[in-house]
């Protein structure tokens, strides 16, 4: 018998088809990625997604730096599990069942630039910001 998918689950589908099909995602990451290539002579070697939800923003990073790793996190196990089934065949990229706030970043620096598209009112702003701060490269975004 085929286990039947919880509420929170299938909010996540409908998100996923709802919010893909809006602009603000696609506009925010091809802004990241123009400020990026402008201001950094080498492409990055790691990216935060502080709220990647269903990976709506993944699939752009990816295609523009290939062989950047992706760090994405989101507080939703319903989220990442629909992340994680658009992009299970890329090694670079991790996926993390946590907020800012309260991941574990050991072993986690340098990171060239960290994002969150349409979703930082969820967060402590001080806290997120603290833990933004402790694991960004220098000169990093």
């Amino acid at each position: 018998m085929k286990k039947e998918k919880s509420p929170e689950f299938k909010n996540a589908i409908i998100y996923d088809a709802y919010a893909s099909k809006y602009l603000v995602y696609k506009t925010a990451i091809q802004r990241l990625i123009s400020y990026f290539e402008k201001y950094h002579s080498t492409n990055p070697e790691i990216i935060i997604d502080l709220a990647c939800g269903t990976g709506i923003s993944l699939g752009e990073i990816l295609e523009k730096f290939p062989n950047t790793k992706i760090i994405a996190l989101d507080k939703s196990p319903e989220m990442i599990e629909i992340a994680k089934a658009k992009f299970s065949k890329k090694n670079d990229v991790l996926f993390i069942n946590s907020s800012i706030e309260t991941m574990n970043n050991k072993g986690i620096s340098n990171v060239d630039a960290i994002f969150c598209n349409a979703a930082f009112w969820y967060f402590d702003k001080e806290k997120a910001l603290s833990k933004n701060n402790k694991i960004l490269k220098e000169n990093g975004i």
